[in-house]
């Protein structure tokens, strides 16, 4: 299910030279990188790991950089799970403007809400 994982870094050179390093140990090699990131792999059919700068060309953070790619068997598939996440991002995006607006709460509604979405939003994509 899972293609790869990607970690963001604000220095590609040196979270390189780790990761060579430390996943040496299991076996992975690098299998990919240009000027933006470096990606490795035990074999070519298997989940990688890579090291990335942020697309958005911002520093690196927890949640900047950071990124799971989920591995379907045919482009139909991916074409759904686009469309759906497309809608989900739609329909998440004004129910956290009407959470903010209505909400003595906050911010924490606001995530149980994105939450309970989120959760509806993977399961449906597996139902068609």
């Amino acid at each position: 299910m899972i293609g790869y994982v990607t970690l963001g870094t604000n220095d590609l050179k040196r979270a390189a030279a780790f990761y060579d390093a430390l996943l040496a140990e299991i076996g992975a090699k690098r299998m990919m990188e240009n000027d933006e990131f470096v990606a490795w792999s035990v074999k070519p059919d298997l989940p990688g790991l890579g090291v990335t700068k942020p697309f958005d060309k911002k520093t690196a953070t927890v949640g900047n950089g950071v990124m799971v790619a989920l591995e379907v068997d045919s482009e139909a598939k991916s074409t759904r799970c686009i469309v759906k996440r497309c809608n989900w991002e739609a329909r998440t995006k004004a129910l956290l403007e009407s959470a903010r607006r209505t909400s003595t709460r906050g911010i924490f509604e606001t995530w149980m809400a994105t939450s309970s979405m989120s959760s509806s939003a993977v399961r449906s994509c597996f139902d068609n």
